[in-house]
């Protein structure tokens, strides 16, 4: 089985549907989301104080790519999801964590799992 930490990983990256299709496989057992990502909000939040935030999740600079941002200036941090060098869901916060805590529930979303963290 997966910690915790590997579950909150792959929800922050992208690949909770991997990981519950190698659970699927190894014990030829039907999953549900709900069945694997059996944490609350809290965990997540705990881990990404420890750990932070995994960097392939999002770019720390303006640039073309597609993806999400985390950027500062002197005065805001802005948050928001990028694709064509269209932006979306743009947020601005005077405080780093307000930020930190928007961009991690743009990537939960994202993850497609219909759980409400």
């Amino acid at each position: 089985m997966y910690s915790t930490e590997d579950k909150i990983f792959a929800l922050l990256t992208g690949h909770a549907g991997d990981l519950l299709n190698k659970l699927q496989a190894q014990n030829a057992t039907a999953y549900s989301y709900s069945d694997i990502y059996d944490f609350k909000r809290k965990d997540i939040d705990e881990y990404i104080k420890i750990n932070g935030i995994p960097n392939e999740c999002y770019k720390k600079s303006p640039s073309l790519k597609d993806g999400y941002y985390l950027v500062s200036d002197d005065k805001k941090w802005s948050v928001y999801y990028q694709e064509r060098n269209i932006k979306f869901n743009e947020k601005n916060f005077k405080k780093e964590q307000k930020a930190i805590d928007y961009l991690v529930s743009l990537l939960l979303r994202a993850s497609c799992t219909g759980i409400d963290f």
